[in-house]
């Protein structure tokens, strides 16, 4: 199996995470934060579900990107990977959210917590409600990094357990834990998510094993735990998928290059399609518009505002970190 073809599985992946919550808010969310919204004919409401299959992926690719290349360059990566789109999108949200209907006041600490991606650890009001995962992303980026930076890879496979223990004992432990630091310990109702995300990668690597498949159906039975029978199977399908992914035969499933896509522009889309959209479909529902007119053109522009900042910003953005990184090996060789 080659690196290309299973990274182009799991951006099919993304996408499909992606487009569960965009179906998850337009749908069914939508009617709970503005009730005035008409309702669904039919609500998809196990669409944030996909935020949990973001989880594994990441658990995944940045174990991976690691692996390669150590704590050289990650943060530096990360940030370019994530920052300037994630600041355009944010400035485009506040804009739209200041003066479009329902106005929502934004106050200069409120946007300031919010440029670092991580206002959740300073207790400061997300602008966007869908940047909470971002504090769970950061947390495991920090832990993996202070891993491979203080050399200590060693503990890398013995990670999954600890951080399936930690969120079956989470609601015992919280109390004890002061916020931030359940982020960042990797204590929380998500770090099973991203355990299995690392045993999918040592599945990838070194073939199936015995404590690999107990690893993931522990972290089903946390999964359940937390979120239930429903939250279990959502996990158990993701699973699946994440699975189907990996084997070879997955780069010639068809509908795999639109998935591919939407793959793609998935981190733009996720950052920008909420509170943008709502406002969208209830502008076009308060001229008359009908429920599946006012969706498909919310999300018919949302598409072109991803596509617009994925291509405008956030690809060249990494083009031009990998050019500096690129010249810095250069400079060492020479």
């Amino acid at each position: 199996m080659t690196a290309p073809k299973r990274l182009v599985s799991l951006d099919a992946l993304r996408g499909l995470a992606a487009l569960a919550v965009v179906a998850f808010h337009y749908s069914f969310r939508i009617r709970e934060m503005y009730p005035v919204a008409l309702p669904a004919p039919v609500s998809f409401p196990y669409g944030h579900y996909g935020v949990h299959l973001f989880f594994l992926i990441s658990g995944f690719v940045i174990l991976m990107s690691l692996e390669r290349r150590h704590a050289k360059g990650f943060p530096r990566a990360r940030f370019f990977r994530l920052y300037p789109v994630f600041w355009a999108s944010l400035l485009l949200t506040t804009i739209v959210i200041s003066f479009a209907p329902p106005v929502q006041p934004i106050s200069v600490l409120q946007f300031l917590g919010n440029i670092t991606m991580a206002a959740d650890y300073v207790r400061i009001e997300n602008i966007d409600g869908v940047y909470w995962s971002l504090a769970y992303e950061l947390g495991f980026y920090a832990f993996m990094y202070a891993v491979y930076r203080l050399g200590q890879q060693r503990w890398v496979p013995l990670l999954p357990a600890f951080w399936i223990a930690g969120a079956a004992a989470f609601q015992g432990l919280a109390p004890y834990i002061p916020a931030p630091l359940h982020y960042l310990l990797m204590i929380h109702n998500y770090a099973h998510l991203f355990a299995c995300g690392l045993v999918f990668y040592f599945i990838w690597r070194d073939g199936m094993r015995w404590r690999y498949g107990a690893l993931l159906a522990a972290g089903l039975a946390v999964q359940a735990l937390i979120f239930g029978f429903e939250g279990a199977a959502a996990l158990a399908i993701s699973m699946g998928l994440f699975a189907l992914a990996l084997r070879p035969e997955a780069a010639r499933l068809p509908g795999l290059a639109l998935l591919t896509w939407f793959g793609a522009i998935s981190y733009a889309l996720y950052l920008t399609h909420q509170e943008i959209g709502y406002r969208l479909i209830l502008a076009l529902q308060a001229i008359g518009a009908g429920w599946f007119i006012s969706v498909a053109a919310a999300f018919a522009v949302m598409i072109g505002v991803a596509a617009a900042l994925t291509y405008g910003v956030e690809k060249p953005a990494q083009r031009r970190f990998a050019k500096a990184r690129q010249k810095q090996e250069i400079d060492k060789a020479n």
